[in-house]
């Protein structure tokens, strides 16, 4: 197949998929349009309010338990899901700002959010001398692991010479653990039938 012939239908398809979007609002996206998508303090509130089981979706602990089973990936009993809080912007006890966090009485789970900001000094480190029970969570778009500037003092985890990771912190992503989710909650009889709540996490 020549270059010429194969951008024509390269043209072709991108036409057609384009008519597609345009007639099924695709392209109206609220998060594109309010300049949000790598806006980590507001994209962590959309995310906090998903998985607070008093939320304004008034779905319980659907959102959350989803999130348990597919983005941290740990057990937690009945009473956890029962005694869970969800803080946004948790402050610490040294004045620094977890960007989620999920406490039960016998866990404190922080997840710390970075989209394109940078690591500050020892973050990791002292977001992880709160956790109880739990890793630290770092969620970034790929699955990044932390600067050795942010995780200092943390416990790295090497093969021949290439670091790996941190022992005491669990790498997860937008693009595999998050994205994931949001197909979960999708699949969902009651989210599929109340628009508002769909429309928002399909975006």
């Amino acid at each position: 197949m020549s270059v010429e012939l194969l951008l024509t239908e390269i043209s072709g398809i991108s036409k057609k998929y384009d008519s597609i979007y345009k007639k099924t609002g695709s392209y109206f996206n609220i998060f594109d349009i309010v300049n949000i998508e790598s806006d980590e303090v507001k994209i962590c509130k959309v995310i906090c309010e998903l998985i607070n089981k008093n939320g304004s979706h008034c779905q319980g602990d659907l959102y959350l338990r989803l999130f348990v089973k597919y983005v941290l990936q740990i057990d937690f009993s009945e009473y956890d899901f029962e005694k869970a809080c969800v803080y946004p912007e948790y402050r610490t006890s040294n004045n620094r700002r977890i960007d989620i966090v999920i406490k039960t009485d016998n866990k404190f789970i922080p997840i710390e959010v970075k989209i394109y900001a940078n690591d500050q000094k020892e973050q990791c480190y002292d977001y992880y001398k709160e956790a109880k029970n739990s890793n630290l969570y770092y969620l970034t778009l790929y699955g990044s692991i932390p600067s050795g500037n942010s995780a200092n003092k943390l416990t790295p985890v090497s093969n021949e010479n290439k670091l790996y990771g941190y022992k005491e912190i669990s790498t997860i992503s937008f693009e595999s653990q998050i994205i994931t989710w949001l197909s979960k909650c999708l699949e969902d009889q009651e989210t599929i039938r109340i628009a508002s709540i769909r429309e928002i996490i399909f975006q």
